[in-house]
């Protein structure tokens, strides 16, 4: 499964079946999706181009087809609604097929506002910008491409190989995080594109980033977890950092008016000194599973 700002898509177990949840009407069934060939009519999936991923963006939603690429949706047919537990669909959903992503093929990906970022099977590093009128559209070339300062960086602070590949990439609405094959961690967003290093992650075993809308949490092989950025009214987004006191007399964070602001990753104390073995992150939230 996978959420957006205000939707739910879902893939089933044999990978042929999308499901959506986008109406306030839909309180226990989706709609069960039929994903068309724009030019053709034909669905995109059966037997043989079966569904390897979905992905929520911020206002649309998405999917990787095996053998035809990223396929992202912003709109789809209504359905009669008689009954709120009813199964509704087949709905056709008005689909792109995302250019170059058959070829390339994408080994991950993530949908921001207005971007979808991938990598390939080569470890490199793509955006595609999408039309920001209709964001089911893909927008000019000239606003895709690989992110070349990324891999500049990456090729440039590698300790043990002379060209590093992406492996893993996160993110939310605008901001998104990137890790190599060498331990290195690249965090940017969708304003600029350039990479922001902070040197707490590097080489620090990081498996896993979780962004929110304005803080970060990294979870390395060890199980420990760091988090900072900024936390709205002290709501404790960014964990057990120590007491509001300690953490503004030791330096780590400081108070912009109302919110707490930690410049960078700093470990927290999980529940009796557990181990986490997953973090995820909401707009104000943050959540990890944690072993005793």
């Amino acid at each position: 499964m996978s959420s957006g700002r205000t939707h739910f898509i879902a893939l089933s177990g044999n990978r042929q079946d999308v499901w959506t949840w986008d109406e306030r009407r839909q309180f226990q069934k989706g709609v069960k999706l039929n994903l068309v060939n724009p030019d053709t009519h034909a669905s995109l999936i059966d037997t043989e181009h079966t569904v390897s991923k979905v992905r929520a963006g911020w206002g649309l939603s998405s999917c990787l087809i095996n053998g035809v690429g990223i396929v992202v949706w912003n709109s789809r047919e209504g359905v009669p609604n008689e009954h709120q537990t009813s199964v509704f669909g087949p709905a056709d959903a008005s689909v792109t097929v995302i250019e170059d992503t058959k070829q390339n093929k994408v080994a991950d990906y993530i949908v921001l506002e207005g971007y979808i970022l991938y990598i390939t099977y080569h470890g490199e590093l793509m955006k595609v910008k999408l039309n920001n009128n209709d964001l089911g559209k893909v927008a000019s070339i000239p606003n895709s491409g690989r992110l070349e300062k990324f891999h500049k960086y990456v090729e440039s602070h590698s300790d043990t190989l002379s060209s590093p590949s992406f492996v893993r990439i996160s993110g939310n609405f605008n901001k998104f995080a990137v890790m190599t094959n060498d331990d290195q961690v690249l965090l940017g967003n969708s304003h600029d594109f350039l990479p922001v290093v902070h040197p707490e992650l590097q080489h620090n075993s990081i498996i896993s980033m979780a962004v929110g809308d304005y803080h970060y949490l990294a979870l390395n092989k060890k199980g420990e977890v760091y988090t900072w950025g900024r936390e709205s009214d002290i709501n404790g987004c960014l964990g057990n950092l120590g007491s509001l006191k300690e953490i503004l007399d030791s330096g780590v964070g400081v108070m912009d008016g109302r919110s707490l602001v930690v410049e960078h990753p700093t470990k927290i104390k999980l529940p009796h000194d557990g181990v986490a073995l997953a973090i995820a992150a909401g707009g104000w939230h943050s959540a990890s599973l944690v072993g005793c």
